[in-house]
């Protein structure tokens, strides 16, 4: 029974720590050889070769879905928008200054007709 408690332990130590451990390991060793062949290049060409160690093909890659609408189709979708607003702005405005004619049109025609008739009344 303790041969198996100590089995499963040992397992569960490997599985959790011990290759943790050696995957930092790993990823230390690695960092200092490559921090040491991005400072030897440099050195030895007289700053003509090398690279930046931070700027190399290790970096972190974010997969990203591109937009299913482009800028262009955007930018001329707000033009329209801004157009029709125009138009509606015109149409509203142009229709109150018809209104506002048909209205003057008509008081002075009921203006004019009461004038009419007072002047009948005073000709009679």
């Amino acid at each position: 029974m303790n041969e198996a408690v100590t089995g499963a332990a040992q397992a569960l130590y490997e599985s959790r720590f011990a290759s943790t451990e050696r995957l930092i390991g790993f990823f230390a060793l690695f960092h200092a050889m490559a921090a040491a062949v991005a400072a030897f290049f440099p050195a030895v060409s007289l700053g003509c070769l090398g690279y930046d160690m931070s700027r190399s093909q290790s970096m972190l890659r974010v997969a990203t879905t591109a937009s299913p609408v482009s800028g262009s189709e955007v930018r001329e979708r707000i033009l329209e928008l801004e157009a029709e607003q125009m138009r509606g702005w015109s149409v509203k405005h142009l229709q109150r200054a018809a209104r506002a004619a048909c209205s003057l049109r008509h008081k002075i025609q009921s203006k004019a007709r009461v004038l009419a008739a007072r002047a009948r009344c005073l000709n009679l």
